[in-house]
């Protein structure tokens, strides 16, 4: 049969068979479509009473080491008018050095707070610590909190540039090994960071511990504060986006960035207090997505009945830590309620 014999009994089966003008608002369509929407906007945020999902998606749970921590080294670096600076190592799982800059107060009293202060992409503790230059997009984060009596902690993360900074590494291929092994760069580094507050509270005696972070230090507090309850307060800054904007995702799972937006981790924070900022002329992440997740982390807040603890707003600047106060004050009043700034 021949193509144009196929098409002439086409057309012939066609005026045999039963058929109408096509029905633009069909009833039963329109009714399925409009219940679909409906049972979409009503269908519960899905909120978690701890964070045992995060961290297996995570792959925190597959690290099989208990958390250690042992002081290796302590050592002083320079007094300045409100502090002492010290460059320190903690030995942790038994096998990782974690280094970090640590900043306390020389009129430290029972009362004095813990920040961690994370540096972002490409960047050291020495930035937030203004000790290799006048801070730069940081916005002098760690002293602002020094000066008001807040003794800060900034541990180094494997986010450094290796062409400034030496070493021979690639986060991306590491992090995609950790992936293809049950886990990820990303829940390992989060234990370190654990280990370290065992330190600081335990040896260090610290009871009010808060976390701060720009950029690729963001992320990391928001997901510290998420797993770990001791965290008191949180500060997000210019890191909080739609999922699958970070070009590389860190090689974490789709199923994990599925199942947890940003919103959702911040959620995990409920009822404790979280900041977070974003330039409104950031040049790495859009406001729209900054928007989107606040709109989500405000819900698991309301369920609570605790909206006041989440405070988000829309600075002048870039992908930076505000220069105003407005974050920072929020910040340290819930962390140091015994200091108030206005």
């Amino acid at each position: 049969m021949n193509l144009d014999d196929t098409k002439r009994t086409l057309k012939e089966n066609n005026m045999k068979y039963y058929s109408e003008e096509i029905v633009k608002n069909l009833p039963q369509r329109e009714e399925y479509c409009s219940s679909i929407i409906k049972y979409i906007n009503e269908y519960p945020v899905h909120t978690f009473k701890d964070s045992k999902k995060f961290e297996d998606l995570i792959g925190l749970t597959n690290i099989d080491e208990e958390r250690s921590v042992k002081l290796v080294n302590k050592s002083f670096v320079a007094k300045d008018s409100n502090v002492n600076i010290y460059r320190i190592v903690l030995l942790c799982l038994g096998k990782i050095p974690l280094y970090g800059i640590y900043f306390e107060p020389i009129d430290r009293t029972d009362k004095t707070a813990l920040s961690y202060c994370i540096h972002g992409g490409d960047g050291v503790p020495e930035f937030p610590a203004n000790i290799y230059h006048n801070s730069g997009n940081y916005g002098h984060m760690a002293r602002r909190l020094t000066d008001r009596g807040i003794a800060c902690f900034c541990p180094q993360l494997l986010l450094y540039r290796t062409d400034l900074f030496g070493g021979d590494y690639n986060r991306l291929d590491l992090a995609k090994t950790m992936l293809e092994k049950g886990t990820s760069l990303t829940a390992l580094e989060l234990k370190l960071l654990q280990c370290s507050l065992d330190y600081f509270i335990n040896e260090e005696n610290y009871k009010e511990v808060g976390c701060c972070g720009l950029s690729y230090g963001g992320y990391y507090t928001l997901r510290l504060a998420a797993i770990d309850k001791r965290i008191k307060t949180a500060f997000v800054a210019s890191d909080l986006e739609d999922n699958f904007v970070r070009p590389n995702k860190d090689y974490l799972s789709d199923t994990l960035l599925n199942t947890f937006q940003q919103g959702d981790i911040g959620g995990l924070i409920a009822p404790r207090p979280l900041v977070t900022n974003m330039g409104d002329e950031d040049e790495i992440f859009p406001l729209k997505g900054f928007y989107n997740q606040c709109e989500i982390i405000k819900k698991y807040y309301k369920a609570l009945n605790k909206e006041e603890n989440f405070y988000y707003y829309e600075f002048k600047g870039k992908h930076e830590f505000d220069l105003s106060d407005k974050g920072l004050n929020f910040y340290i009043n819930h962390l140091q309620k015994n200091r108030i700034f206005n």
